[in-house]
């Protein structure tokens, strides 16, 4: 009977042992479990945090596009606006130069005439 008590005790030692060993590996692959869901977890946070930078990074360079292509834009009709101010100005001083030289040549065309006329008499 001592052998049987032996084999029962030891067989439920056993026994026991198993169901330790299984707790202990189901604990361990909850564990391992937990742990690949949060390091999935850290990954798809890494991840948005990263594709939020890089929709962020666009955005900005998107938006110093815009503004670089609005100044030159400004730039562009400020220094048109400013070459057509100056081709008026250039006009006028040469319509104006113009005036005085038609007057200039108005005035001189009188003297000749004047000088011929008074030649004339000078002949009768």
């Amino acid at each position: 009977v001592s052998t049987q008590s032996t084999w029962g005790s030891r067989a439920e030692k056993e026994r026991e042992i198993a169901r330790l060993r299984s707790k202990q590996e189901k604990a361990q692959d909850k564990q391992a479990e937990l742990d690949a869901l949060r390091a999935k977890r850290a990954q798809e946070s890494y991840e948005r945090e990263w594709r939020r930078k890089e929709r962020d990074e666009a955005e900005k360079a998107a938006r110093t596009n815009r503004e670089l292509s609005l100044a030159r834009e400004t730039q562009k009709r400020e220094k048109e606006a400013l070459l057509a101010e100056q081709a008026m100005i250039e006009n006028e001083e040469f319509e104006r130069i113009i005036a005085v030289q038609r007057a200039e040549d108005e005035i001189e065309r009188d003297k000749r005439l004047q000088k011929k006329k008074k030649k004339k008499k000078k002949k009768k």
